[in-house]
């Protein structure tokens, strides 16, 4: 079936509802508590990404941005952690550099990256 101006006009919300924005709770059970994050976009994901070579760094930043609840950018917080001139530093304070990477990986999946098989959203037609 081709897809068609039409179909992608009737199912206008279906699609923005997909590929929102979207949140979700994890618990850090180190913390005893929960933390919400939300997903980005994939042209925010790459910019973070070419923003630093190591890819730890780069999940730093990519926790930063996305970690709503708690909001790891209150005034309050970075001056108690002592991270006001380099705001990033409060999720290495915060987390363990296991639980950076496990919750920047969330975040991706979240983002949709490293979700799905790609096989299994493009079906190539061949021509005989």
């Amino acid at each position: 079936m081709q897809l068609t101006i039409e179909k992608l006009l009737q199912d206008k919300e279906i699609i923005e509802k997909a590929t929102g924005e979207k949140t979700t709770k994890l618990e850090i059970k180190r913390l005893g508590g929960e933390i919400t994050i939300k997903s980005l976009t994939i042209d925010k994901l790459m910019g973070l990404a070419q923003q630093e070579k190591d890819q730890y760094k780069a999940n730093v930043k990519v926790v930063y941005s996305a970690v709503i609840d708690p909001n790891l950018k209150d005034n309050d917080l970075l001056k108690s952690y002592s991270c006001k001139s380099n705001p990033y530093a409060i999720v290495e304070k915060i987390f363990k550099p296991v639980e950076i990477n496990l919750i920047a990986d969330k975040i991706c999946e979240l983002s949709g990256l490293n979700d799905v098989n790609a096989d299994d959203l493009i079906i190539e037609i061949k021509n005989d």
